[in-house]
């Protein structure tokens, strides 16, 4: 039974069965249910990769909004300078060498 604080009954305050509290903040752990940890089979075609997407539906949202949050933008804005310098300098680099050694006849 949870208590009027948000706890878990025993007056700690703490997280309920299946939280897991990290910094502060209760993360919710979707696998507290080993039904339904994996998807089930259905007489129908699809039926199990529907029942998955039914189930996680309420998580998808939040993928996207948690995306947006003050807190992850410094992620985002090293992931971006990462890929850049990863991936897109280098095929640019190549590109460039390419048509230097090829009199750029290449050229679309």
């Amino acid at each position: 039974m949870k208590s009027k604080n948000g706890g878990n009954g025993n007056g700690g305050g703490g997280p309920n069965k299946g939280e897991v509290e990290v910094g502060g903040v209760v993360k919710v752990d979707i696998n507290v249910d080993d039904d339904h940890a994996q998807v089930q089979c259905s007489k129908w075609p699809f039926g199990g990769l529907v029942g998955d997407v039914r189930r996680k539906l309420p998580f998808y949202l939040s993928d996207y909004v948690d995306a947006f949050r003050p807190r992850s933008i410094s992620p985002i804005i090293a992931s971006i300078i990462f890929i850049y310098f990863a991936s897109v300098a280098p095929a640019i680099t190549f590109g460039a060498l390419l048509g230097e050694k090829t009199d750029h006849l290449l050229v679309c």
